[in-house]
């Protein structure tokens, strides 16, 4: 039988955390192809993952991880394709999601649930997908791009492909963890496609603890990147003729949305204060339009 989803796994001196996510995997599946890249991993990464039968390693020179799904997505045979972390781990409702993605062959992707770990909570945090709304594509676009997470998309690989979306290397230079370039990058793409998508019911992906994000050094470390992000966006949307102004709205949104929910309240004052610059940043290049006012009722009370 041929496999139907691939799965894609950057991995980068994760020796401690691999194991745990591919156990997390269905094993043995014939739906399933996995494929781990090893980003010029310097401990036992590859030696780990290659203990599991169904796994195929590769192995690349340091390079990032937006370079290593690339990679990935060129070894991919799958009709759909999945990309995760190695640091995290999937629920037992993926292989359900994996089956109803694969007999969807008419969609472009399909969209579950994820939950993530935050600070001392007793229980993971679960994030829901917004609607689909086909009336208005624009809308639907920013929403989705404003949660992030790709690992919990299932996209056709033809789609993909037709449309040439990929991740930029050049995220790797701009650590704003946990706001991701990668994410957003690859999200923007996806949706400025306007593809045909569908939500599913359940969580199918969960996050590991974000770490160091109430950290007064990590906060001061990641102000000092924002301008060169922001930057990379903007060469970024020149060269790919994208919309800007959808670019940065994304942006500003997704700023407010970690603003709202994540703890403690000293990283939420840390992300409205990464909204003020991204704001100035979009008003020296002289956008206008609905920028300002949608994130404010998320980041005055912070």
């Amino acid at each position: 039988m041929n496999r139907q989803l691939t799965v894609v796994i950057p991995a980068f001196n994760a020796e401690l955390t691999i194991g745990s996510m591919l156990s997390s995997l269905p094993a043995d599946n014939p739906l399933l192809e996995v494929i781990v890249v090893d980003d010029g991993s310097e401990d036992r990464t590859s030696v780990l993952a290659s203990s599991f039968a169904q796994v195929e390693v590769v192995r690349i020179s340091n390079s990032g991880s937006a370079a290593a799904r690339n990679r990935g997505l060129d070894h991919a045979n799958g009709k759909f394709v999945a990309f995760l972390d190695a640091d995290d781990t999937v629920t037992p409702e993926f292989l359900r999601a994996c089956q109803l993605a694969v007999r969807g062959d008419s969609l472009d992707c399909w969209i579950s649930s994820y939950e993530h770990d935050v600070g001392n909570a007793a229980a993971p945090t679960r994030v829901t997908p917004p609607r689909v709304d086909v009336t208005s594509p624009r809308r639907t676009a920013v929403n989705f791009m404003s949660q992030m997470s790709f690992q919990r998309y299932f996209f056709r690989r033809e789609f993909l492909e037709r449309y040439g979306i990929r991740f930029l290397p050049e995220s790797r230079h701009v650590n704003l963890h946990p706001f991701s370039l990668d994410d957003l990058f690859f999200l923007i793409q996806v949706w400025a496609s306007r593809p045909r998508a569908r939500t599913l019911p359940f969580v199918t992906y969960h996050y590991n603890a974000w770490h160091n994000v109430g950290d007064s050094n990590h906060r001061s470390q990641m102000m000092s990147r924002l301008p060169v992000g922001f930057e990379l966006l903007r060469l970024w949307s020149q060269d790919y003729d994208v919309d800007r102004e959808l670019v940065f709205g994304t942006a500003v949104s997704v700023l407010a949305q970690n603003a709202r929910h994540i703890a403690p309240s000293n990283s939420a004052s840390f992300y409205a204060g990464s909204i003020q610059v991204l704001l100035a940043f979009v008003r020296d290049l002289g956008l206008r339009g609905p920028l300002a006012l949608r994130p404010r009722r998320f980041w005055d009370a912070s």
